[in-house]
């Protein structure tokens, strides 16, 4: 993630918690964050995030879903990089080589530190410890990629287009998110509903374009 800071400050921090979305625009995210490279060098900055992804997410999913998704990369990058490490550890043990492997033990703590911090931040707000390494897509984005799919099937079935499209327990406004995709396509709601998969759109003839 520190490709994504603009703040020198931010860009040297080793380790930091996302706590907070204060503004978003069309190109950029400002969020708060608690950093520091050693116990007790805590502190909170502001810094900048440029990524589309985040933005996106933003606009689409809100604050709450763009802090989970920034912790999660930050806990299994983190994650990843204690992994290599006690390989390397158990690397020098089996060469005989104590004091190497004790070195970088002894260096993980600082790690060990910021990982809990994560993991604490996860708890307190109610959210799952990430457990695995795959980027799940954010939901707006799985709707999207269904969506492409469909439109670009000549031969789409409309129960099964409606049924996963307007699956109500699977997307929290899935009218909203149909919308959206729509418009990525510069598709009016009549042009649509003339597309196989998609005659059942919009029943009452009420949509605004």
């Amino acid at each position: 993630m520190d490709n994504y800071f603009k703040n020198s400050d931010a860009s040297n921090a080793k380790y930091k918690v996302y706590t907070k979305v204060i503004f978003c625009d069309d190109n950029e995210l400002l969020v708060e964050q608690y950093i520091g490279n050693h116990e007790g060098e805590e502190r909170h900055i502001t810094a900048l995030i440029s990524d589309n992804e985040y933005i996106d997410l933003y606009k689409h999913e809100g604050a709450e879903e763009v802090l989970i998704n920034l912790n999660k990369a930050e806990f299994i990058k983190l994650s990843k990089y204690i992994e290599r490490q006690e390989k390397t550890i158990n690397i020098y043990k089996d060469k005989g080589k104590t004091t190497e492997a004790k070195s970088i033990f002894h260096s993980l703590s600082v790690s060990g530190i910021w990982i809990q911090r994560l993991t604490d931040w996860f708890v307190d707000n109610g959210f799952d410890v990430p457990i695995n390494k795959v980027k799940k897509l954010p939901k707006y984005k799985e709707y999207e990629n269904l969506f492409d799919k469909f439109y670009n099937d000549k031969n789409a079935d409309p129960i099964e287009v409606k049924s996963v499209l307007n699956d109500k327990s699977r997307w929290s406004n899935p009218s909203s998110y149909l919308a959206v995709s729509r418009r990525n396509h510069n598709v009016t709601v009549a042009e649509l509903k003339k597309h196989r998969g998609f005659g059942w759109i919009d029943p009452k003839s009420t949509a605004i374009d």
